[in-house]
């Protein structure tokens, strides 16, 4: 294995500087707080390769402490995270970063899990919800987004109805209802400081 260092400027952007660094063109995705289980390297072991129009799609158990959320907002969390640098490439997000396929390019899904370490508690967890919320309003303010007030106050109470009552985030008893009263928040706020970037400029 390799080690590069360099400066961090946002998932998408070192992401991209990272691809191209690999000695081959597939790329494996993996951020520091993330494991792939037995079940996902036998999968992996059994990929041919054979096209760069395929990529692949990684189902993700998330974990709070020890505690997997298999319900919720992070019940239903999956990503393309296999693929070949020919095909597809990160887009400049600072956080929330998603691949780009600019060709046609066709989806599989491997079996297995990604095992995502989200936060050592719930407090910490809210902490980088927090973190997030700031760098997302930054993105917004840089595409001159300027929220309807109404987002504002009702986007907060959509998510948490999503989170907690369709995705089932009640099964998940009371860390599934602090969850999402977390990503609720998280929504909330990025609006609040998306507003104070506007006034402030």
């Amino acid at each position: 294995a390799c080690l590069f260092r360099g400066n961090w400027e946002g998932f998408g952007i070192t992401k991209n500087k990272a691809i191209r660094l690999a000695k081959y063109d597939w790329i494996l995705s993996l951020d520091a707080d993330e494991a792939i289980d037995e079940v996902l390297k036998s999968s992996l072991l059994h990929v041919t390769f054979d096209s760069e129009k395929t990529v692949y799609e990684l189902v993700f158990k998330n974990f709070v402490g020890d505690k997997y959320l298999k319900y919720g907002d992070w019940g239903w969390d999956r990503h393309i995270r296999l693929f070949s640098r020919n095909a597809a490439t990160w887009n400049d997000s600072v956080v929330h970063e998603r691949l780009i396929t600019p060709h046609i390019v066709r989806v599989e899904k491997l079996k297995g899990y990604v095992l995502h370490s989200t936060a050592d508690n719930l407090k910490k967890y809210k902490e980088k919800m927090i973190v997030y919320a700031s760098l997302t309003a930054e993105e917004y303010f840089k595409k001159g987004k300027n929220p309807w007030w109404g987002k504002q106050w009702l986007s907060p109470i959509f998510t948490f109805i999503k989170n907690y009552i369709f995705r089932f985030g009640f099964l998940e008893g009371r860390d599934g209802y602090i969850s999402a009263c977390i990503t609720a928040r998280y929504t909330f706020l990025k609006y609040v400081k998306l507003k104070e970037l506007i006034n402030n400029q």
